[in-house]
């Protein structure tokens, strides 16, 4: 039995038991991880306020305004009105909602009617200096 050399001498290698071995750590994923977790111990969601649907963070837009911090995506953040998409530089809001500029001047001064308060006028001032 002329067999190949080494057979009788075999090397045995014992491997780790598969919970024993540690993962690597990347401290990157580790930092994505602690940021995603702070931001949903803070109770804030990530479901956009207009469509309800999932805001990743290429698209996420976050408002800040009377009604709270509000989660948009940027094509979602529309006039309630006239549905322009609007950005941070050319919106304003009023009751909650929404709108351009042009449109929150007349949704403003119907909130203000409703409340019984009358639109500004030009000049509020004392009316005697004016005589």
């Amino acid at each position: 039995m002329g067999g190949r050399s080494g057979d009788s001498h075999r090397s045995s290698v014992v491997l780790p038991k598969e919970d024993t071995i540690a993962p690597e750590k990347n401290s990157s994923s580790d930092a994505t991880v602690a940021k995603f977790k702070k931001f949903r111990e803070e109770g804030e969601s990530n479901k956009c306020e207009s469509c309800s649907k999932t805001v990743y963070q290429a698209e996420k837009l976050l408002v800040e305004d009377k009604s709270g911090k509000r989660l948009f995506h940027k094509g979602c953040f529309k006039c309630s009105t006239c549905d322009m998409v609007v950005d941070l530089r050319n919106y304003g809001s009023e009751g909650g909602k929404i709108y351009c500029k042009n449109h929150l001047k007349e949704a403003t001064a119907n909130a203000l009617k409703e409340k019984g308060v009358g639109a500004p006028t030009a000049f509020s001032g004392p009316q005697e200096l004016c005589a």
